[in-house]
């Protein structure tokens, strides 16, 4: 019957998200499963409250579980809420601070403040989803718009060394499967060398923008001739 399975639901979300006591003492690592049960309690919360109330019954167990819900969703919200500003703070006092980058030093911690930024919005929008509240814009700008530099720089790397390692990589096939001797042979393994590391740079810098982008940019073909290029240098030696 719909109270009978309002009331697994219920018992079951009970369970889930009374987990949220644990979740101020909870080791960092232990914290992702954690709050993913206690949102999973919730959801069956609502959905045994939910039943309830289409059944018509429930009365004081229906009450007994939006009162569960209700201060869940309350001890949630204020431990993702305090996690997600300390995160956004971090990464915006790093691109405050160091912002824009100057070298690859300093891009390499622009990104690490950009991640933090991430993860942190990401908590943020979980608060937003539990409770409907809205909150200043103030670190998704700043995030938008440190991304923006970071992200063409990045791209601007890589693309430039991928391409550059595989024109360089079109004009050696005419010697892939030759027998080459002593000068010939040297310039033709450093060449390959090079190559190597144009591709393996390129390829680093793109992944490396996928990281803190959440976007997926193609580096099949980049890979492709980086394998052509360790097949062939593994057979000089």
């Amino acid at each position: 019957s719909l109270e009978a399975e309002a009331r697994r639901k219920g018992e079951e979300g009970r369970l889930k998200a009374r987990r949220v006591e644990g979740l101020s003492g909870a080791r960092k690592t232990e914290r992702p499963l954690l709050i993913n049960e206690v949102e999973a309690g919730i959801r069956l919360l609502d959905e045994g409250i939910g039943l309830y109330t289409r059944a018509g019954t429930g009365g004081s167990d229906s009450k007994a579980y939006a009162a569960d819900r209700e201060e869940a969703v309350g001890k949630l919200s204020r431990e993702l809420e305090v996690e997600g500003k300390s995160l956004c703070e971090e990464g915006k006092k790093v691109l405050d601070a160091k912002f824009p980058p100057t070298d690859d030093a300093g891009r390499s911690e622009a990104e690490a403040a950009l991640v933090k930024l991430k993860e942190g919005l990401a908590l943020y929008d979980r608060v937003s989803r539990l409770t409907g509240r809205k909150f200043d814009d103030t670190y998704r700008r700043a995030h938008e718009s440190a991304l923006k530099v970071v992200l063409a720089d990045l791209e601007k790397e890589g693309e430039s060394r991928c391409k550059e390692g595989q024109d360089l990589l079109q004009t050696l096939k005419d010697d892939f499967g030759e027998t080459l001797e002593g000068a010939a042979k040297e310039k033709f393994r450093g060449d390959l060398d090079r190559c190597k590391k144009l591709l393996s740079e390129g390829i680093h810098f793109l992944e490396r923008a996928n990281a803190i982008s959440g976007r997926e940019y193609s580096v099949e073909s980049y890979l492709e001739s980086l394998k052509a290029v360790r097949m062939a240098r593994g057979g000089l030696d």
